[in-house]
């Protein structure tokens, strides 16, 4: 007879060892408990999922006007634009183009780039599919990326709003933000109650709360600004920090140079 055997013949020897494991299996629970307690104190950020979707979305109810740069401003452009998105969010891309306050932002983006330019530039001899064209188009598209997909700080559904749990939002200069990489590769490493703050790999810098236009940089050079004034006092963990979205190209539903 084996050792094995007699083992499971003996109560003696079966009894602690069905002990031990309820043991090691209580510890195991009370270890997940405290963990689970420990992440909701510290406000640690739950897993987000990171795909996205691509769609189009027209980027205004009504057409752009733009005065030209040349002719004492008499030349006008008439452009009524869709743009072609990649948004981690689809729901909240589409609301946030449809907000007030992004058509204001999208308004000015578009004047300010089409008021400087004169119609050899937007059509050109070969039309407005030309390199002219093609070029002003490409400042038009970055011009709304960065209203479309401003740098976003972890559930916030657009770049106007705070995350929820850590209270972390965008600064006032956050359009100068030259990051341009996505949510699901940045973060801010923020702790409330020692009061310090770190973008990826960057420098650990302190603050007070009081902040709201706080410059941040990481080894890369990247550079963002937040906002520390409504953060939760407790909060301690990572939150994610980059653009929601990518606009990938701007289409032309009509497009009229007078």
């Amino acid at each position: 007879m084996t050792d094995l055997d007699n083992n499971q013949d003996d109560p003696i020897v079966d009894e602690p060892k069905r002990s031990k494991r309820g043991l090691v299996l209580t510890s195991s629970i009370l270890c997940v408990i405290a963990t689970a307690a420990t992440t909701a104190f510290l406000g640690v950020p739950t897993e987000t999922s990171w795909d996205y979707s691509r769609f189009v979305v027209p980027l205004k109810a009504e057409p752009f006007e733009v005065n030209l740069a040349d002719e004492g401003r008499r030349r006008y452009l008439v452009m009524d634009l869709i743009v072609d998105v990649r948004s981690y969010d689809e729901e909240a891309t589409r609301a946030w183009v449809a907000d007030p306050i992004c058509v204001s932002y999208l308004d000015h983006a578009v004047n300010s780039v089409g008021s400087a330019a004169t119609m050899d530039e937007v059509y050109d001899i070969t039309g407005p599919d030309g390199v002219q064209g093609k070029l002003f188009m490409e400042q038009i598209r970055k011009s709304v990326e960065r209203v479309l997909f401003s740098v976003q700080c972890g559930d916030a559904p657009n770049p106007m709003m705070k995350d929820s749990l850590s209270g972390l939002a965008p600064g006032i200069s956050n359009r100068k933000a030259t990051l341009r990489g996505p949510l699901s590769e940045h973060s801010i490493q923020l702790d409330c109650i020692s009061h310090t703050i770190q973008f990826d790999d960057g420098e650990v810098c302190t603050f007070d709360g009081t902040e709201d236009d706080f410059h941040l940089t990481n080894a890369a050079g990247d550079s963002i600004y937040v906002d520390l004034t409504g953060v939760e006092l407790d909060f301690i963990g990572s939150v994610p920090v980059g653009v929601s979205g990518r606009v990938l190209s701007v289409l032309k539903r009509k497009f009229v140079v007078q």
